[in-house]
């Protein structure tokens, strides 16, 4: 029995990279461009050229693909599981690797105390979650229920 990622043509693991990616992105641009200035109160940062956020948008695919294929290893462990647990505990395994589950807060806690910084340290784990149910969703619509049963020769 061969693994589904290995029979599927190239384009739904791309596909389904790109949707993660596309997710993370956009919640991190949304966070970085709007977020930030509206908690804090402080005006608009530099904004970038369209060339760098283009640059900056294609090489993130880097992350959506090491998460599918991540997801594609655990997937069998996790397979018991509903598609919102696994989506939960996927963002969970891969904050922890990160080092932003709770370092962050924890760290930040420790050095200025409960504040909006602290509130502010939780997007990490906003993206992480919207990336992992993306991921498990798209995942298992176009890669998992696909037969990958090896052909059969005469």
């Amino acid at each position: 029995m061969s693994h589904p990622l290995c029979c599927t043509s190239f384009w739904r693991p791309t596909l389904v990279a790109a949707l993660t990616t596309l997710t993370g992105f956009t919640l991190h641009v949304l966070d970085v461009d709007y977020l930030r200035n509206w908690l804090f109160d402080t005006p608009a940062g530099p904004r970038y050229s369209p060339a760098i956020t283009a640059l900056a948008a294609l090489t993130s695919i880097e992350n959506g693909m090491g998460m599918v294929v991540f997801y594609a290893l655990v997937r069998g462990k996790l397979g018991r599981h509903s598609l919102p647990l696994r989506a939960g505990l996927l963002a969970l395994i891969l904050l922890a690797i990160k080092g932003t589950l709770f370092r962050n807060l924890i760290m930040e806690l420790a050095l200025a105390g409960f504040g909006v910084q602290t509130l502010f340290n939780m997007v990490p784990w906003i993206i992480g979650l919207g990336m992992s149910f993306v991921l498990v969703y798209s995942y298992e619509h176009l890669i998992g229920s696909k037969s990958c049963e090896a052909p059969a020769y005469p």
